[in-house]
């Protein structure tokens, strides 16, 4: 009976779930990608804001002149807050998102994050978050072909690989977000943990998807308060920066309940069953 009770209320909280997202999804999913990218325009606004220390940083650890570190500078914030732009409008979604793999891999040899555990596993996590993107266009493309046998086979099969593949990068984002440094947050990391889980393998995806964006939600705001800190202080920056990170992971998992877990997924196994 309580296997029973408790697969009743997992289905009608599935339900629940879907009817929302599909009746607000021209409204949730731009949001989603908004967050999602929250931490390309950061990086971008913060490049205009401290284009001369960022040249500055370029230009003493490359020794490549300043001519050359502001152009480095330049592409970084115009690569950035240009293809951001295009993917919420959703224009030219492929090519923005190619030029947000680029920075990604510029950055992570041009700030050495390649030495840097933390911040090799952000940029590489952040590549989830942009397979969502394409996968949320061949989802649109999968509705055009529809009706074609054949092409839309080959649709669900991208449309599958690129959802799990971000499935797993977004949730290796959530990896340098965990800190055990009060008991506040270790009882919120230990929950998310759980939750986060049952995202990677697939299970009851979207309860567990939508779960860990109230719990992030609620984590950004108690936690990473970087507005209660001078702009000037260490302790700033790192708040940022967290801010912004967790952002992207929720914006991540807003596109696993829009979009669902795909093909490679126990919730799927179960549907086939």
């Amino acid at each position: 009976l309580t296997v029973t009770m408790a697969m009743s209320i997992g289905t009608e909280a599935n339900s629940a779930i879907d009817n929302i997202f599909k009746k607000y999804s021209h409204i949730i999913q731009p949001v989603a990608r908004v967050f999602l990218l929250s931490t390309f325009i950061e990086d971008g606004v913060r490049m205009l804001l401290q284009f001369d220390d960022q040249s500055r940083y370029m230009r003493n650890t490359w020794r490549c002149g300043s001519f050359l570190a502001m152009v480095f500078v330049f592409l970084n914030m115009i690569l950035q807050i240009g293809p951001s732009i295009a993917i919420i409008a959703r224009k030219g979604v492929t090519v923005a998102v190619g030029c947000l793999f680029s920075v990604v891999l510029m950055q992570m040899v041009a700030y050495q994050v390649l030495w840097d555990v933390r911040f090799l596993v952000r940029n590489v996590a952040l590549t989830g978050g942009l397979l969502f993107l394409l996968a949320e266009g061949s989802n649109q493309a999968k509705r055009v072909f529809a009706m074609l046998p054949g092409l839309e086979t080959e649709a669900e099969k991208k449309n599958h690989m690129l959802q799990f593949f971000g499935r797993l990068l977004i949730c290796l984002m959530f990896g340098p977000l965990i800190k055990f440094d009060s008991w506040t947050r270790i009882v919120m990391e230990l929950v998310a943990m759980g939750f986060l889980a049952m995202v990677v393998v697939g299970f009851e995806t979207k309860i567990a998807a939508t779960a860990l964006i109230a719990l992030l939600f609620m984590e950004n705001l108690l936690l990473n308060n970087f507005w209660d800190y001078s702009s000037h202080s260490s302790m700033f920056d790192f708040k940022l920066y967290d801010f912004f990170q967790t952002m992207s992971v929720i914006g991540g998992m807003m596109m696993v309940v829009a979009l669902g877990p795909g093909g490679f997924s126990l919730d799927q196994r179960k549907k086939a069953m």
